[in-house]
């Protein structure tokens, strides 16, 4: 392992940009506004950023999507990230894992399954041929989180800092559905020695009271621990809240905000459904309060519209009033909406 110097004020700047992205996403100022609709292709982007601006990493010497000729179970393996040797900056190579959950759509895959296509990109990682450095960057929320939490070692290791190793040994321990996944994704006949995890770089930050997560750590390179203030507390200490409890929540948390004025146009409103255009809404809602306007991505984007708590417009908004909005859509622009009262 050839570690630059100034590697982690890379992985400072990832954790920057995530951090601010999902924010921005919360306030409703993004084209959609859950987080869960993220993936791994921000996370690359957000890297190689960080990268190209941190660490002075030329674009023409990265590569997305780069063979990895040494994993059997699936045709054309892929790496992540890989960048090559130049400039006195050693080869990397990355893999990038993001679990977040839809709460409101539910999530059908089990945390084993997590777990194991987790465990399955650390192994893909050690047997990455001919490379300096190995990394692996992890975006995650509470259920993630606490789920390893309550994991006994070495897996714990992933979030409490600790730096860890695993063989077979460890590998036959895992849940059915951990293993079988790492089969699918890995090969039957697994033969691994010994893979050293080591985190080098962490941050746990909240987003409009919801935890959230990034891990970074080197596979195969110095076994160090990470000094993380207490993240299994974090992790448990905001836990989600049932809709109920959301409700009065979102009502209190929301108090003199943006969309409170909306929710507060609507309370006056005779509960049966409306339609209404998107310039008399905004008038109706500046007499409340005075400046009220929408973004441009209300006019844009469906998704904006959505009726779900994470929803930072519509939790401090309509659902906090018990309405549910449609968009009507005229020539690609939204133009109007329908307010329809929640039977409760």
């Amino acid at each position: 392992m050839i570690l630059v110097t100034n590697i982690v004020e890379a992985f400072e700047a990832f954790g920057r940009l995530i951090e601010g992205r999902f924010k921005r996403i919360a306030s409703g100022d993004a084209s959609f506004s859950n987080i869960a609709f993220e993936s791994e292709d921000t996370m690359r982007y957000m890297m190689f950023y960080a990268l190209t601006n941190k660490l002075g990493v030329k674009p023409e010497f990265v590569f997305l999507e780069y063979p990895h000729p040494n994993v059997p179970a699936k045709k054309n393996p892929k790496l992540d990230t890989f960048v090559e040797a130049h400039d006195g900056i050693p080869s990397m190579v990355f893999e990038m894992k993001f679990t977040v959950k839809n709460n409101d759509k539910g999530n059908n895959v089990p945390m084993t399954q997590m777990l194991g296509a987790l465990i399955s990109d650390l192994i893909r990682l050690h047997y990455a041929p001919d490379v300096d450095n190995r990394f692996f960057v992890w975006v995650f929320d509470r259920d993630m989180g606490t789920y390893l939490c309550n994991r006994r070692k070495p897996w714990k290791g992933m979030i409490i800092g600790k730096s860890f190793e695993f063989t077979n040994k460890e590998l036959k321990k895992l849940p059915p559905t951990a293993m079988d996944k790492v089969r699918e994704q890995i090969g039957e006949n697994l033969s691994i020695e010994r893979i050293k995890v080591a985190t080098v770089y962490a941050k746990d930050f909240p987003v409009d009271g919801r935890p959230f997560g990034i891990r970074v750590y080197s596979v195969d390179g110095e076994p160090k621990d990470f000094p993380i203030n207490n993240p299994c507390e974090f992790f448990k200490r905001n836990k989600r809240k049932p809709r109920d409890a959301q409700r009065g929540t979102s009502k209190k948390t929301c108090h003199g905000g943006k969309y409170s004025a909306l929710a507060q146009w609507l309370e006056g409103k005779e509960r049966k459904p409306f339609e209404i255009p998107l310039d008399e809404l905004e008038r109706e809602v500046g007499l409340i309060s005075p400046g009220f306007t929408l973004p441009p991505a209300s006019r844009k984007y469906l998704a904006w519209w959505g009726n779900h708590w994470g929803n930072v417009q519509a939790g401090c908004g309509w659902l906090s009033v018990d309405w549910k909005v449609r968009p009507i859509m005229e020539n690609k622009e939204i133009k109007r909406v329908k307010f329809i009262p929640i039977e409760v």
